[in-house]
This record gives C-alpha cells, structure tokens and sequence, in this order.
C-alpha cells in the first residue's frame, strides 16, 4: 500500500482514493468531473459526497497507477488552487490574483491541441502510459477550460 495523501487527496488505498475539496461542493463542478471521469479507462466507479466536497473513486489498478492518480490531483488542485476550507485565512483574496494567472495560462488551445495529440499518439502499439498520461492531463485542460468558460 502507497501512501500518496496531499493536498486533493484525503485518502488512497490501491483501488480506491478518496478526493476532498470545496469546489466539489458545486454541482456543476461535480458534473463536469462525472463526465470526464466517465471517458477514462480504469475508473470503475466516482461517488460524489456535495455535502462534504469528497469524491470517492474506485479504480482498477492494473489501468491506473499511484504515479496517474498523483498527476491527476496535482491537476485538479492546479485548477481550483488550495481547499480554502483548509486555509485559516480563507477570507483573504490575495493569492486569488495569482491562481487567475495559472487557470489562465492553463486554460489555451495550443495546450488543449497538444495534449490531444499526444493522447492520440499514445494509441500507437506500446505507448500505453503515454496515451493515459497525455490523456488525463487533456481532461483536466478541458475541465479547466470548460469551467472558466461556463
């Protein structure tokens, strides 16, 4: 057993990890991830707790690796910024401005573009990691996107 718990991830066992986070609160956050968990191969199943912003997701570990799931949430806490329920100081704004930056230097089509045609190139006979890889970083692009663009 891995123990990877940081940030995003509260808990994580091999086939199973649990995400906490105030922005999984939103429904329409929640629903956008749904989706995008849906396409991925491996994910066998994502319980979303809106009560609680945690989302459990059940895996198949011989699809996904610690190594993915680590990708994925340093993503996912790239795109929504530190859990201000975590932060003492949560009513202070002055990192807001540079979040803004990051989602926005994230959210561009050549990024998009690229990581979709890396996630294509990773069909090739024996590029398997590449083409999980590239393809959860297109996804966490596209919720990235989608969700400043909402």
């Amino acid at each position: 057993m891995s123990d990877m718990r940081s940030g995003a991830v509260s808990s994580f066992f091999e086939g199973r990890a649990r995400l906490r986070h105030s922005a999984l609160k939103d429904p329409a956050t929640v629903r956008g991830l749904l989706q995008l968990l849906d396409m991925q191969p491996g994910i066998l199943e994502a319980v979303p707790n809106p009560r609680t912003g945690s989302l459990l997701l059940r895996y198949d570990p011989a699809l996904i690796t610690p190594g993915d799931l680590e990708t994925a949430a340093q993503w996912f806490e790239a795109g929504f910024g530190p859990d201000p329920a975590d932060s003492a100081d949560s009513a202070d704004a002055a990192d807001r401005p540079v979040w803004n930056a990051v989602l926005g230097a994230l959210d561009n089509t050549a990024a998009l573009n690229a990581a979709f045609v890396l996630a294509l190139a990773g069909l090739l006979p024996g590029a398997r990691r590449l083409h999980r890889t590239a393809g959860a970083i297109f996804a966490a692009l596209a919720l990235i996107h989608a969700l400043r663009r909402r």
